[in-house]
């Protein structure tokens, strides 16, 4: 008897203080300073795996409501930002872990800016060492998908910089984008499939420019590329409502070729006051469709368009619009338009590569 009584006042002083060290790592778990330490000795772990920084300042954390990251910092390999944002803040509604369900409300980053590169010679892009780190190294597609479901509402970036360097394509994109909104209803990454409510781009500033290379090179193997060109190779599935460009300005600027001032230039592209709202989008493997409800624009040359509409759809091979309208400042054109060519390569010598088909009707 004395025995079990001894046995018992030693359980119930281990359990005593287990109490103790889950109450105070309870008190201690909602502490943001603490918080913030837990996370930079996390982020250490991240930045030893990568072999680079992967920083963040502050954190805040309110278990099963929101999440709360300042100054988050991630560099490639060669210590250049690969992203950085003042704020990423997530808002959950239901945090159901009992049954692998998580829904988050709300992802709202500040300030996020985004600088993509791929090189001349290795063609990798530097996030490939991310891709790499978390890679199981099996190919194999899964029989078994993920019994995870994550479902995300809404999704808000605010003062976005996005630059994308692909130098074995001597391209440059340079985006702008004060606020870019995503309302979704419904996101699967199983199969994967994202349904969109609502996309809004909203005085964005988007450059792309064609940039001539430093280093002379021998010339490119001159046998023309017959090989189609896949707009999506995997099965991505991806639905919008409603898509909408908001007072936009849009620049295409090829650096190679000189500039015509006197009349439009398709190789220096300049427009201005782009607003433009598009309905029932889709990106299916190969195809993309969507109900252009209107385009209006100026472009730099003079040229303005008061009102188009149509029924779009582009392929690797083809390119139409039929239920077209278009409304000008001295014209109004109906009816149907397509292109077609054996690949996305023959836009480089438009003339002797590209098809035309066009039918108008009551136009003038």
């Amino acid at each position: 008897m004395k025995t079990r009584g001894i046995i018992g006042n030693v359980l119930l002083l281990l359990l005593g203080v287990l109490l103790t060290v889950a109450g105070w790592f309870a008190y201690r778990i909602t502490d943001h300073d603490f918080q913030t330490a837990l996370m930079q000795r996390i982020t250490g772990i991240l930045s030893d795996k990568l072999g680079t920084e992967v920083h963040i300042g502050k954190t805040e954390i309110d278990f099963f409501h929101r999440v709360s990251l300042s100054d988050v910092l991630v560099l490639d390999q060669k210590k250049d930002t690969l992203l950085h944002a003042d704020q990423l803040f997530v808002s959950l509604s239901v945090f159901k872990l009992l049954k692998n369900e998580y829904v988050i409300d709300r992802i709202v980053l500040d300030h996020p800016h985004v600088y993509m590169f791929r090189d001349r010679k290795t063609e990798e892009w530097n996030y490939q060492f991310i891709v790499d780190a978390f890679s199981s190294g099996d190919t194999t597609p899964s029989q078994n998908p993920s019994t995870v479901n994550l479902d995300l509402k809404a999704l808000r970036l605010k003062e976005t910089r996005f630059v994308m360097v692909d130098e074995p394509n001597d391209t440059k994109l340079d985006f702008t984008i004060p606020l870019l909104s995503v309302d979704l209803n419904k996101l699967d990454l199983n199969q994967p499939k994202f349904d969109v409510k609502k996309l809004l781009f909203d005085r964005a500033d988007m450059i792309i420019a064609k940039v001539p290379r430093e280093i002379t090179e021998e010339a490119p193997d001159t046998i023309p590329d017959t090989a189609i060109v896949h707009i999506n190779t995997q099965p991505l599935q991806l639905f919008v409502n409603d898509l909408e460009f908001r007072d936009c300005h849009f620049m295409y600027d090829d650096m190679i070729e000189p500039a015509d001032t006197t009349a439009f230039d398709g190789m220096h592209e300049d427009y201005h006051h782009l607003n433009m709202q598009m309905t029932d989008c889709s990106l299916v493997m190969d195809t993309i469709k969507a109900r252009i409800k209107n385009i209006t624009l100026q472009e730099k040359s003079g040229f303005v368009v008061k009102q188009m509409e149509a029924d779009v759809k582009v392929t690797p091979t083809l390119a139409s619009a039929s239920r077209l309208k278009i409304e000008t400042a001295h014209s109004f054109l109906q009816d149907s338009f397509s292109m077609s060519y054996q690949n996305f390569h023959a836009f480089l010598d438009f003339n002797s590569e590209v098809i035309i088909s066009v039918l108008l009707k009551d136009s003038r």
